[in-house]
């Protein structure tokens, strides 16, 4: 298994176990890796959310990151304003939800 793969199946773990960090959120998150062309839907609304690779169309916002750079985001390496600044995030939708982002994955790090 590799590591985004891990950094997801912890954030799913954790969303389970720990499902009231989101409540603020209330939103549908896309994370499309730009190099691997993966994406993930972070699903942060109700009593049970939860990440999924379903084709959802319908999100709040849509991140564009490398895979790279987002394991840097969720272990406290990568600065989401700074990332959005350099290129490295770029962000369709609401904004103020991708520089949540960083808080929730980093309320979700298990290391």
């Amino acid at each position: 298994m590799g590591e985004i793969e891990k950094l997801v199946e912890e954030l799913e773990n954790q969303l389970k176990i720990n499902p009231e960090i989101v409540n603020e959120i209330e939103s549908v998150v896309k994370v499309s890796l730009k190099d691997t062309k993966e994406e993930y839907i972070l699903f942060l609304k109700g009593k049970n959310p939860y990440v999924t690779q379903e084709k959802i169309n319908n999100v709040d916002c849509l991140i564009q990151i490398d895979t790279k750079d987002f394991i840097k985001l969720a272990n406290n390496k990568l600065n989401t304003t700074m990332a959005y600044m350099t290129g490295k995030l770029k962000v369709k939708g609401n904004i103020a939800i991708a520089l949540k982002l960083q808080e929730i994955l980093q309320k979700y790090n298990a290391n």
